[in-house]
């Protein structure tokens, strides 16, 4: 695990294929972001 202190992440949005929101893919980003512990 990285310990990034102050530094903020900006989430994506995630898009599909088609250029539709791919709402099944957000809770994995948002778990990934949350997973890299950034502090900022």
């Amino acid at each position: 695990m990285i310990d990034w202190p102050h530094i903020f992440h900006i989430l994506a949005t995630p898009f599909a294929d088609d250029g539709s929101l791919d709402t099944a893919g957000l809770p994995h980003l948002v778990e990934s972001v949350l997973a890299a512990v950034t502090t900022g």
